[in-house]
């Protein structure tokens, strides 16, 4: 005995092509679903994430002398100044 409640446990079960505004911007259909005690935990995973994949300017500078990859500066001049000519 299938009920109506049964049927929507399914992941697998296809769904109708989203429509409107969904069509074209998927992310609203993901709000729909979304919980609002998840976004402290989302935030905080965010930041997280954030801290260990934005490089410091140490550890970038060794990075790029280790590869060849850095500029001789010139006497006097400051790191990510422009000069005008």
């Amino acid at each position: 005995m299938t009920t109506a409640s049964s049927t929507n446990l399914n992941a697998f079960a296809r769904k109708a092509p989203p429509r409107g505004l969904y069509r074209w911007i998927p992310g609203f259909a993901m709000l729909r679903d979304y919980r609002p005690e998840w976004l402290v935990k989302d935030i905080a995973a965010g930041l997280v994430l954030t801290a260990l994949l934005v490089p410091d300017r140490k550890t970038l500078m060794y990075r790029m002398e280790k590869f060849g990859l850095r500029r001789e500066q010139q006497e006097g001049s400051t790191p990510g100044a422009t000069s005008q000519r």
